[in-house]
């Protein structure tokens, strides 16, 4: 049986010799000649695959489960009767950071409640997301049922901007919005027909509309129906 110590000493010079730029052996190529060797020869390192586009929010298909009849009605139904012929919408924004504030409507089981939907994006080195994935970071939220007068005062801010107005400047559910430091922060996509898809939980999709509008229909993670999930129309806060 080959002596273990002559073993280890052998190994350890090999490596040695590997460190300090010696070749471990007659045949092995000198550190020279591996710096002279064409460039060409050199493999490129790998890229990263870019994703595939995300395909259209299927609309069709949510509002037949919702069974939205052809008239404008409200709730989840009209923000699906608006979710078409969307803009050109740029998640970085002139600040590097915006927020939105709107009405939403959380569908569970076919049936809704409403809620107020916040949605923040936030600008990303191209170095930091993904192949495929637009400069920026996305997260969706809500302003919690225990913050009443929030809640109370976005309903206000809602109001003003449903007619072109800005909601004062003391509103709280402005400030709650701009000053909110928590947030869940997911990749997005441009998708087709120039929505935004953000990778949250089920998926959730951005529709740029006029008068600054922008629709959110975020699918749930634990659908018990085929429609449930969050619909919303929002106005910025904060650019």
């Amino acid at each position: 049986m080959p002596d273990m110590r002559s073993t280890f000493a052998v190994v350890l010079g090999l490596v040695l010799a590997a460190c300090q730029g010696k070749p471990a052996s007659e045949g092995a190529p000198s550190a020279g000649a591996a710096a002279s060797a064409p460039a060409g020869n050199v493999a490129p390192k790998p890229t990263a695959e870019p994703l595939p586009k995300p395909e259209k929010l299927d609309v069709a298909a949510l509002r037949a489960a919702l069974k939205c009849s052809g008239k404008p009605v409200a709730g989840p139904c009209e923000v699906l009767e608006d979710f078409k012929e969307c803009g050109a919408m740029n998640p970085v924004t002139q600040s590097g950071e915006g927020r939105w504030l709107g009405k939403g409507y959380l569908v569970k089981n076919g049936a809704f409640v409403e809620e107020f939907t916040l949605l923040r994006s936030h600008g990303a080195p191209a170095s930091q997301v993904g192949a495929g994935t637009l400069p920026a970071r996305m997260a969706i939220d809500s302003i919690p049922d225990e913050r009443s007068g929030e809640r109370t005062n976005a309903e206000k801010a809602i109001n003003a901007f449903e007619r072109g107005d800005v909601p004062l400047p003391t509103n709280t559910a402005i400030r709650y919005v701009k000053e909110r430091a928590e947030w869940s922060e997911a990749p997005v996509m441009a998708a087709e027909d120039n929505q935004l898809y953000i990778a949250t939980g089920s998926g959730a999709y951005l529709c740029s509309r006029t008068k600054q509008r922008v629709l959110l229909i975020r699918r749930s993670s634990t659908r018990t129906h085929a429609a449930d999930g969050v619909y919303a129309v929002l106005w910025p806060v904060s650019w």
